[in-house]
């Protein structure tokens, strides 16, 4: 076994080594080592690449005789020998001439495999491009279509401005699909300023249920929000606020308008506020009927705002209200309430109501001389947070 120059790459390898480990070439059993130059080479070579004599061994037949060349010896002073020159004549023989066909049969084989491997790399090659450019016109369509469906859908000129610039080799239906629609957004347009100088809530409706797909639905559904919305706190009722709410639910006064919702509710009077309310009033004319001061000055505030016209009323001021009802021949008194209840609720603080009354009552004065005078009477209160009487005036109506 010998070290050898790989004959394809150079690569330094075993003379016995199936292949090349740096190219791959075969080696064992395919290599000749020229016996002129010592060059190695591959057996499918005919030549030496190095001296450019035939691969064959030169066979010299055994009754061949050797020419015998003369030699002459020649003395000098310099006694330097002559050349010797041996000439080797090329013989033929049937062994040679098998080796030579073989050697041309294999470089035929040779050129046939490489033209074979062209053709394949040239179809290979082929077939690449043709999927690489299959891949990229179905990904430019597919690009170009989605373009296309986003285009359709949307609502902004320059958008389908754009598809044009960009995709002008497009389908040509696709092209007229998207001039048709950019002439549509430009009448759409026009409908719409039309709508919004009206200042007309019915022609922001229409425009709506029209182009229910416009750019321009949220702001004609805010402004229809607003114009509600203004009607509803002018008139500032319970009712007003439901209204607006059941057309604008979630709208940008929703939350104001359920706030107004709940104080309007906490200003409803009860059956159980109304109920106080009467009770309150009735003990108090029953105390002036029974002429019982100390009772009656448990169903007033300390300081009324108004007693019968006089402000700031203290329960002295109740007592001798009273006693004035009580004239030198009336020997009894009767107030009767009729109940025709009329209340408002006001909130004066957080969380803190007052009372508003209006109501009627008449009242019977039993004279000492077994006469009676009676009398009708609009009775007007205020009950304070604090359940107690802190306005009361009456006017007296004239006799039917």
């Amino acid at each position: 076994m010998a070290i050898i120059k790989c004959p394809e790459c150079g690569h330094q390898v075993s003379d016995k080594a199936p292949t090349c480990p740096s190219c791959g070439v075969e080696i064992a059993h395919h290599i000749i080592r020229c016996k002129y130059c010592g060059e190695v080479y591959l057996d499918d070579q005919s030549v030496c690449p190095n001296c450019h004599d035939h691969q064959e061994d030169i066979h010299t037949p055994e009754n061949e005789e050797e020419t015998s060349f003369e030699k002459e010896d020649t003395y000098q002073d310099d006694a330097i020998p002559l050349t010797v020159r041996r000439e080797s004549e090329e013989t033929t023989s049937p062994e040679k001439d098998e080796k030579t066909r073989k050697a041309s049969t294999t470089e035929k084989n040779k050129g046939k495999r490489d033209y074979s491997a062209l053709i394949v790399s040239f179809v290979l090659a082929l077939i690449i491009c043709g999927c690489c450019l299959y891949f990229y016109n179905n990904a430019k369509t597919e690009k170009e279509s989605s373009a296309y469906e986003y285009a359709m859908k949307s609502s902004e000129p320059d958008v389908l401005q754009s598809y044009l610039k960009t995709y002008i080799d497009a389908p040509k239906q696709h092209r007229e699909d998207i001039e048709k629609r950019m002439t549509q957004l430009k009448s759409i347009d026009k409908e719409w300023i039309n709508a919004l100088v009206s200042n007309s809530k019915s022609a922001l409706r229409r425009y709506v249920d029209t182009h229910p797909d416009s750019k321009h639905k949220a702001e004609a559904l805010q402004k229809i929000d607003s114009m509600d919305w203004a009607i509803a706190a002018k008139n500032n009722t319970i009712d007003a606020m439901r209204e607006y709410l059941a057309d604008h639910e979630k709208g940008l006064h929703a939350n104001e308008a359920n706030e107004r919702i709940k104080k309007f509710n906490a200003l409803i009077v009860t059956p159980e506020e109304q109920t106080m309310i009467a009770g309150l009033f009735r003990k108090f004319f029953q105390s002036i009927n029974s002429k019982n001061g100390e009772a009656l000055t448990q169903y007033v505030e300390p300081t009324m705002t108004s007693l019968i016209g006089q402000p700031n009323a203290t329960k002295a001021d109740v007592q001798a209200f009273m006693e004035k009802q009580y004239k030198e021949n009336v020997s009894n008194l009767n107030w009767h309430i009729l109940g025709d209840y009329k209340t408002q609720k006001h909130e004066i603080a957080e969380g803190r109501y007052e009372y508003i009354v209006s109501f009627s009552a008449t009242k019977v004065e039993e004279h000492k001389d077994n006469s009676k005078a009676e009398g009708k009477y609009t009775i007007n209160g205020t009950v304070s947070p604090d359940k107690r009487i802190s306005l009361l005036n009456m006017t007296k109506l004239a006799n039917p």
